[in-house]
């Protein structure tokens, strides 16, 4: 299974979806520091080697 992640495709940073608490403020903290890039949701695999883990 290949997990989703949402990327941000100006800054070159991923978060991973998950339905927790703590997933879900993580989101929120990320989306709205990425307002207005370019942000998809995609299959890790796809980004896995030129997109490092977003830290806030």
């Amino acid at each position: 299974m290949n997990p989703l992640v949402k990327a941000c495709h100006n800054c070159k940073v991923y978060i991973n979806l998950d339905a927790s608490y703590e997933g879900q403020k993580l989101e929120k903290a990320f989306d709205s520091k990425h307002r207005g890039h370019m942000v998809q949701v995609v299959q890790f695999a796809e980004i896995k080697d030129k997109y490092k883990l977003y830290e806030p």
